[in-house]
């Protein structure tokens, strides 16, 4: 969607993955360049066997550079001590940073 639709202002994805697993031209990881300014945080576990978090580890990573003018517009976040389904605390966490990265991409005067 953040391909396709430019009035997505801010994504907040939860242990997913930007390189879809079929070969599909909308993947984003084969889109840096028409992401930004979209502001994006992604959160995902490092033990997670189903959906590794290198993917979107290096996604961030490889979106640096089209962020350089605004770095505040990009995050990533990884739970060491998560599998998939993330712990208790970890989950608590991961929803309170989307929440409060939404709400200051989101929320306007």
């Amino acid at each position: 969607a953040l391909i396709m639709d430019k009035r997505i202002v801010a994504a907040a994805p939860v242990v997913g993955s930007p390189q879809w697993l079929l070969p599909r031209p909308e993947s984003p990881h084969l889109h840096l360049e028409k992401l930004y300014p979209v502001a994006i945080l992604s959160q995902n576990a490092t033990l997670d066997t189903h959906i590794p978090a290198h993917y979107a580890r290096d996604f961030h990573q490889a979106l640096t550079p089209y962020y350089m003018q605004s770095p505040e517009r990009l995050r990533y976040i990884e739970y060491p001590n998560s599998p998939h389904d993330l712990t208790r605390t970890d989950w608590q966490q991961a929803w309170s940073e989307a929440a409060r990265w939404l709400a200051a991409f989101l929320i306007t005067e």
